[in-house]
């Protein structure tokens, strides 16, 4: 079903056309005969705008930050009143833009496709939308998180008694398109050396994989303002009992030398025999 489109507001008289996108105007802008136009909205929702093609080819984003004053606006080739848009074009796209489709709605959202896909990257700090923002999930290489988790919980039991006295979380960072996994020590309780080393391993052999857009104190809704960052992801370690311990010990031993391939020198430093 066609989207309904709201319905038109009273056009206020003398009205200045959109005719030099380099000048800027204050209060209401009427767009020229033959433009095509439709919304967009960052996916942070902190930036929405009005996509504009004029008559010539060219296109312009009128932006609506939540500050805008209301009684500014755009009046679309419809005649419905947009308001709350800063009438000074804050880009305006030089390469030609021809939305096909039968209808007012099908241009609109051809336009719409256009903008994201063709004019946005060409901006020099692109808006960001849905598409560009995914976060890559986490995954592994070899096995999965419930095998990467136990042998952190093995290396755990195999530390001195009295290092872990209370529950506390082990923090990684996947691995990133540019850097690799690393176990975050930051806070972590002292004297779990053979944690620390056997993690080393286990991100090495598991491959954690994973990145998050993560706003970067920029600017919001604009490239500029995320980074795409290495995912985290946690163990959490309870105290072992002394059962648990004797069985983590030979479960680790074993781990290390046959699927990790360590040798048993290697092994024996790594638990302090």
């Amino acid at each position: 079903m066609p989207r309904k489109r709201p319905a038109a507001l009273p056009v206020p008289q003398d009205v200045p056309a959109l005719n030099d996108l380099s000048i800027p105007h204050a209060g209401i802008v009427r767009l020229p005969a033959g433009a095509v136009s439709c919304r967009f909205q960052t996916c942070d929702g902190n930036i929405r705008g009005l996509i504009v093609r004029l008559p010539d080819g060219r296109c312009a984003i009128f932006r609506q930050p939540f500050w805008g004053e209301a009684q500014n606006g755009i009046i679309d080739e419809h005649g419905a009143l947009h308001q709350g848009f800063d009438p000074e074009a804050t880009d305006v796209f030089d390469k030609s833009a021809e939305p096909e489709g039968d209808t007012p709605d099908a241009r609109s959202d051809a336009l719409l496709d256009i903008f994201w896909n063709e004019l946005n990257p060409t901006l020099e700090d692109p808006y960001f939308d849905d598409r560009v923002l995914e976060n890559t999930e986490l995954t592994f290489r070899r096995g999965d998180y419930k095998e990467f988790a136990q042998v952190i919980h093995w290396a755990a039991a195999c530390c001195p008694q009295e290092r872990i006295q209370e529950p506390f979380e082990v923090v990684f960072r996947a691995e990133g398109a540019d850097e690799r996994a690393f176990l975050n020590t930051e806070g972590l309780p002292d004297g779990l050396d053979v944690l620390q080393v056997v993690a080393d391993i286990a991100l090495d052999y598991f491959g954690p994989m994973g990145e998050n857009w993560e706003y970067n104190d920029g600017a919001y809704g604009r490239q500029s303002g995320y980074s795409n960052y290495q995912a985290f992801f946690t163990v959490s370690i309870n105290p072992p009992s002394a059962h648990a311990r004797i069985e983590a010990r030979e479960r680790l031993v074993a781990w290390l030398r046959d699927v990790a391939g360590r040798e048993p020198e290697e092994i024996a430093r790594i638990l302090g025999v």
